[in-house]
């Protein structure tokens, strides 16, 4: 699986502290080897966000993504519930 980070991903990601941004790599990894893991709780996003998905990083901190290909994925977005949805 190829992954790119799309700026905003980086920049919400860099505001984390380290302890969140080592989580995150964690799942990353996990998600790299099984997308449909039940820990990550993987899914499709609707209404605004249709066509893209979600996974959850631990808590209430998710990861915003669309795939672009086949095996080809562009993270978006990192960051609470309510940093990404607003509600």
């Amino acid at each position: 699986m190829t992954i790119y980070y799309h700026r905003r991903f980086e920049k919400d990601l860099e505001k984390k502290p380290k302890r969140i941004r080592v989580r995150f790599y964690e799942r990353e990894l996990l998600w790299r080897a099984d997308p449909k893991n039940p820990i990550l709780d993987d899914h499709p996003l609707s209404h605004e966000y249709a066509g893209y998905r979600s996974f959850s990083v631990s808590g209430d901190l998710r990861v915003m993504y669309q795939m672009v290909g086949e095996s080809t994925a562009l993270f978006m977005r990192f960051g609470t519930h309510h940093e990404l949805y607003g509600s």
